[in-house]
């Protein structure tokens, strides 16, 4: 068992490692300036230092029974980081020294590319299930082999493949320079913009060669270890002196420090990162600062609940906000509002729930219900996601059947989600008579992996198919009219998706300090989970249910046009003589309109 300081040290890196890594992520997602295909090789590279940071180092804490499992976790993510810094390099070989076929060859081979960078670290890294557990010998030729060829072998070619591209980008821009001096009477605008993009190429493949010394110097410790296991072996007394416990400690800071040094290296080294982190530096340095009065420094405890209150009553009344627009709309009145609907009511439990219960303090006689509502919340929000991406789905694989489908299963989905989110999270009661320590502990680690891991599993997969579809539905309209009715169609899923995507990973990313403090609660190590984390936690599922209301008023394209609709509507009348009486009626028929007893009128977007 490691010492508390040192996991709590060791936690602490984590969240840093996943935070900067998903940010990369989010940063070529957002920007479209950075989607290349060296930046999704990138992404790949990022997905890699999450995991490291999300499950290797998480479970290597907190659940050390679990070792036979973490050396197969160990070996895909050590692997994951060799293939990827392979393809990258790649990548930067083929735009150096073939700049004409690069786009052309990227375009054929990327997808292979990045399903062998992981294919092949799972199925090497699943290879000793086949052995024996006597087979020591074979266990120790497959560790030997498993560094050589899959290791070190790699590492050489890296190392000879970016000599080769300094060399060709040094060669490069040496013959621009006898160009411009033999031809010195000519425009040299041309020239000087090859010489710009052979420096550029030279710079990221620096960027990218700095990545690959710090990825091997990180995971030396951990090779070296697993040289001397598979030398001696685990029952030779040569074992502790070879591997003491502090190198074994060494061993997992390093592999964390070299996770968390990607994301800066990208960030003060690669070109295009740096523009676009100049851009958002730059705009949040026009917002003015706010000082905070002296008066309200005094009291922290009635500040923080007033704020909490404020948070509350801001996630109420903007859901409730968004279902009264699409009770009143006709024109919002679809199928896909039906299901956000559904899931702004999921945030108004969030603020109308679950915060009221928090502040009313442990103490109190409503705290015994808080993990009800915390599971009711989370799974109800799951559910809703499941469904707005399976709106989604449909739409983009079935569009003339999407209304039938939908149709003919949307009350059922919607009452078999609430329904469902309801049981399993009051199913604890049953056994509330008898403490049951086990059985709880069986229903929070499945509540986490069936219900939630293994959906978003499924919802992922889902919108890179649904991406996909879109592709390919833009390839085959590409030669019609821009303002063909299927090309309109195809853009307005495409930003319609995009939205939801963007709720998807803010959801996620909302929901990790809960999902992170009950792992901590099911392996027994409380100390792990802080009491700033708690505070933290109810921020994130706030800024959550927050931040979608304003993502569908300012992303999605009904909701907008019925928002600029209504302010104009509210402008032309309070500026009327009876602006005030008129103003009045409009909201009070707004706000009176029943929800309509059928959904027969719901439509597609």
């Amino acid at each position: 068992m490691l010492p508390t300081s040192f996991s709590i040290a060791l936690g602490c890196l984590c969240v840093f490692i996943v935070v900067p890594n998903t940010c990369v992520c989010l940063l070529v997602y957002m920007y479209r300036s950075l989607r290349s295909y060296t930046n999704a090789i990138v992404v790949s590279l990022a997905v890699s230092d999450i995991l490291t940071g999300a499950v290797l180092l998480p479970m290597y804490v907190t659940v050390p029974e679990f070792a036979d499992a973490l050396r197969y976790i160990v070996c895909i993510i050590m692997l994951a980081g060799v293939a990827n810094v392979c393809a990258v390099t790649l990548d930067r070989y083929l735009a150096i020294k073939r700049p004409f076929d690069y786009l052309a060859i990227m375009h054929k081979q990327f997808t292979k590319i990045m399903v062998l960078s992981w294919a092949l670290p799972i199925a090497i890294a699943f290879i000793p299930m086949s052995f024996s557990s006597q087979s020591e010998l074979a266990n120790t030729i497959y560790l030997f082999t498993l560094q050589g060829f899959c290791v070190v072998v790699p590492y050489i070619l890296v190392f000879v493949a970016y000599c080769q591209i300094f060399q060709q980008a040094r060669h490069i821009v040496n013959r621009i320079k006898r160009e411009s001096t033999v031809l010195s009477w000519q425009k040299d605008d041309k020239r000087t913009k090859k010489k710009r993009d052979a420096a550029t190429e030279a710079k990221v493949a620096k960027v990218f060669s700095v990545i690959a010394v710090s990825f091997i110097l990180s995971w030396l410790p951990v090779i070296y270890l697993t040289s001397v296991l598979a030398a001696v072996g685990q029952k030779d007394t040569k074992l502790d002196e070879l591997s003491p416990p502090w190198l074994q400690e060494l061993s997992l800071i390093t592999v964390a420090l070299g996770s968390l040094v990607n994301p800066g290296i990208y960030s003060f080294l690669k070109p295009d990162f740096k523009r676009v982190l100049k851009t958002l530096l730059r705009k949040c340095a026009k917002k003015p600062k706010q000082k905070v009065p002296d008066h309200e420094k005094s009291s922290i405890t009635s500040t923080v609940i007033r704020e909490r209150l404020e948070s509350a009553v801001l996630i109420v009344a903007t859901n409730l906000m968004l279902c009264i627009l699409v009770i009143s709309s006709a024109r919002l009145r679809t199928y896909t509002n039906g299901f956000l609907v559904s899931l702004a009511v999921s945030d108004i439990f969030t603020g109308g729930l679950l915060y009221p219960i928090y502040l009313c303090g442990p103490e109190s006689k409503a705290a015994a219900s808080e993990g009800y509502i915390t599971a009711f919340v989370l799974l109800s929000g799951v559910g809703n996601i499941g469904l707005v991406t399976w709106d989604r789905y449909i739409a983009v694989s079935r569009p003339f059947q999407y209304r039938q489908v939908v149709q003919n299963h949307f009350i059922k989905l919607l009452v078999i989600i609430w329904v469902t989110s309801l049981g399993i999270a009051i199913l604890p009661i049953t056994w509330l008579t008898i403490p049951n320590v086990t059985a709880h502990k069986i229903y929070l680690f499945g509540l986490m992996v069936i219900f939630v891991i293994v959906p978003y599993g499924a919802i992922f997969t889902a919108y890179l198919k649904i991406a996909q579809l879109l592709k390919k539905h833009h390839r085959q309209i590409r030669n019609r009219s821009a303002n063909s009715v299927s090309s309109r169609r195809v853009k307005s899923e495409a930003k319609v998706t995009k939205v939801f995507l963007t709720i998807v990973i803010i959801f996620v990313i909302s929901w990790l300090p809960i999902l992170y403090m009950t792992t901590v609660n099911v392996v027994d190590r409380p100390e792990l989970s802080p009491p700033e984390l708690q505070i933290a936690s109810l921020f994130t599922v706030a800024l959550s249910s927050l931040a979608n209301p304003l993502l569908y008023a300012c992303m999605k394209e009904d909701f907008r046009r019925e928002f600029r609709k209504r302010s104009s509507l509210l402008i032309r009348k309070s500026s009327s003589p009876e602006g005030a009486i008129e103003l009045e009626k409009t909201i009070s028929t707004a706000c009176a309109v029943p929800l309509q007893p059928s959904l027969d009128c719901l439509q597609s977007d």
